[in-house]
């Protein structure tokens, strides 16, 4: 029996998509709600991976399908027209006994982007000031799998190290010329300690490395020549013309971070982080067949801290708040000449406070949570001859529920409204993005738990209907406790 019900959720699987996020379908709450997974804890706030042994005291599989599409106007100018992405794999978690706990997972992504224009890059904005494209709009598509493994483990009394490695390669192709051909791969380790004062206080500290690489070739099927241009800045470009043309990206990121959680009284439970990275990018152009030279570079630091705070009142009532900074400084230059071609920095401060209820009519809980974001970005694209200094004022409201309308059944819905005065990222004013979210959840007798949710989105530009742009989420999680 158990293995006839393992079958059908897996074929079941194949067909509706999701992911495991209970309060993702209550219109995105974060830490107004009570969740199991959404803790204050070194591994679920802090992500060390040191603190998974004691964060993950059973055993569970989640198999989590989710498809989406994006579509609209309100894009930038080397941004897709629209995207579909299918994403299919397994999460599970071990408990070892004395010997830690293990978790793995195993997916498989597909993107296909619709009417690309121009770009050869994958991320064609990712702050660098270097752009690389050919001469025509088409579609693009990524493809291949991604895993993820962590190990945790308490060494000696109260002291725990922990370590992940993730792993993704894609092959991408553009089906019109220049027929560019993509091999992107993404390799990350995180290792962690730990050591637990007392069930009360807990410190943490972890090191984060990233590699990234994206090699770009290409090469007319029908043997014409490539025409391709290397953008220095948005508006000087170098032209190259052959038969094949290739350009090599790779980028590599160093972070130390430091976590802990404090609970004061029983019902009071506080997060706190704190992160430096330093990463930069390097573009390398072919100057003979075995040499490669680097065309450009570019520099990031970036600085975090978070504090997450959780108050349960009494039994129906749940306080919450959460702040944080963040900061990034860059620079790009030209190697060629060293040639400073772009400098900017942004800064971010927020402060969200939210609550819940819980009724006594069908377990109906609803939460609320409101915040302001202040954003600065100050950028000097000397090569563009474009300065700008701007801030951006922003808004974000949440309100979220979740009922019992039958035994074992669940109903979430919610709403998650954002006004952005100015948007740094595609350029508007007065943005407004409203997320709208429905879930179902349904719990079978002590073997499953199936969440199926659907968010949709819009973009929409004040004075301007006629801009906009639209998501839709379809997502699906069945968690097996018995397998």
């Amino acid at each position: 029996m158990k293995k006839q019900i393992i079958l059908f959720f897996v074929l079941f699987a194949g067909i509706v998509y999701g992911q495991n996020y209970r309060t993702e379908f209550m219109g995105g709450l974060l830490f107004s709600v009570p969740d199991k997974d959404i803790t204050m804890d070194l591994y679920d706030f802090g992500k060390n991976p040191a603190w998974l042994v004691e964060s993950e005291k059973e055993m569970w599989l989640d198999i989590n399908p989710s498809i989406s599409n994006s579509w609209g106007n309100y894009r930038r100018k080397y941004s897709p027209e629209g995207t579909y992405d299918l994403r299919s794999g397994v999460t599970g978690v071990k408990p070892l006994g004395t010997a830690g706990t293990f978790s793995a997972s195993a997916y498989y992504d597909y993107e296909y982007n619709r009417k690309l224009y121009r770009s050869m890059k994958k991320y064609p904005y990712a702050g660098e000031a270097f752009y690389y494209a050919d001469t025509t709009s088409g579609d693009v598509r990524f493809n291949g799998p991604v895993f993820s493994f962590t190990h945790s483990l308490e060494i000696i009394n109260n002291l725990f190290i922990g370590a992940q490695i993730d792993y993704q390669i894609l092959a991408g192709l553009k089906k019109v010329y220049s027929f560019t051909q993509t091999v992107y791969r993404d390799v990350s380790f995180v290792g962690g300690l730990a050591y637990k004062f007392s069930d009360d206080f807990v410190l943490g500290a972890k090191y984060y490395l990233h590699d990234e690489q994206e090699k770009i070739t290409g090469e007319d099927v029908n043997l014409f020549s490539i025409e391709s241009y290397l953008f220095r800045g948005e508006t000087f470009a170098i032209p190259y013309v052959s038969k094949v043309v290739n350009q090599k990206i790779k980028k590599q990121r160093n972070e130390v971070s430091v976590q802990s959680f404090l609970s004061p009284t029983e019902n009071l439970k506080i997060g706190v982080t704190a992160s430096y990275a330093e990463y930069d990018t390097k573009i390398l152009v072919p100057k003979s067949q075995i040499i490669e030279a680097p065309e450009g570079y570019s520099s990031f630091s970036e600085y975090n801290a978070k504090l997450r705070v959780n108050y349960l009142l009494n039994d129906e009532i749940t306080l919450g708040l959460d702040m944080g900074y963040n900061k990034i400084d860059n620079w790009s230059r030209n190697e060629s000449y060293n040639l400073l071609v772009w400098k900017w920095n942004t800064d971010c401060i927020y402060f969200t406070a939210g609550g819940s209820y819980k009724f006594n009519y069908a377990d109906l809980i609803i939460g609320v949570e409101a915040g302001l974001i202040k954003n600065n970005a100050d950028s000097s694209k000397y090569i563009d001859d474009r300065f700008t200094n701007i801030s951006s004022n922003d808004l974000s409201i949440k309100i979220g529920f979740e009922l019992t309308p039958y035994n074992n059944f669940k109903l979430r819905g919610g709403v998650n409204y954002l006004n952005i005065e100015h948007d740094f990222i595609y350029g508007g004013d007065n943005l407004s993005t409203v997320l709208y979210t429905v879930g179902l959840g349904y719990k079978y007798l002590d073997l499953a738990d199936i969440n199926l949710g659907l968010a949709y989105k819009t973009y929409s530009i004040k004075d301007y209907s006629d801009i906009d742009r639209n998501e839709l989420i379809t997502k699906l999680t069945l968690r097996l406790f018995t397998f």
